[in-house]
């Protein structure tokens, strides 16, 4: 019996941003699409959502590219449109849709059901931990302890372990 290879398809697989973002997103993707040196680099949308945030890496690699000059004023007055429309900044924007939509994945795939529910150690815990019970079973449990200690190595059971073993 053989294993087959494992394969990936790739997935169409969009976040949506909100209204305001999608529109400057979908305008840059439209201007970088016409770019066909940046096309065949970079994800035309995602090249659009990383010039809107105006990182620094990645705005210097279109800078280079002709015509880049020109993407990257239209990003940096779409940045200002949406700063003056959320009083972010873009980054603040782009990153609380993302972990919007991380939140939103989350609540679908999880299964609160078997989250509320206590363990044996879970319920142990409450009751060897609790402020007044936990001092009380320690002292209790730390004297049942010692009094199987001395019990077991009373003279008694040393004479009886020692007769047994010397026969």
């Amino acid at each position: 019996m053989s294993l087959s290879p494992l394969v990936l398809t790739p997935v169409d697989f969009k976040i949506n941003y909100g209204k305001e973002l999608e529109a400057e997103i979908e305008h840059l993707t439209i201007l970088i699409q016409q770019q066909t040196s940046l096309t065949q680099t970079f994800n035309p949308r995602w090249l659009a959502v990383k010039l809107l945030e105006g990182e620094a890496d990645i705005v210097a690699q279109v800078e280079r590219v002709p015509g880049g000059a020109q993407l990257i004023a239209q990003a940096r007055q779409g940045s200002a449109r949406i700063e003056t429309i959320y009083g972010d900044s873009v980054d603040i924007a782009v990153a609380d849709a993302r972990y919007g939509f991380i939140h939103g994945l989350t609540r679908q795939v999880m299964d609160k059901s078997q989250t509320n529910r206590y363990t044996l150690t879970d319920r142990i815990d409450r009751v060897v931990t609790n402020r007044v019970l936990g001092l009380p079973l320690f002292l209790l449990v730390m004297y049942i302890m010692f009094k199987l200690v001395v019990d077991v190595s009373a003279p008694t059971w040393i004479g009886w372990m020692g007769s047994s073993a010397g026969r």
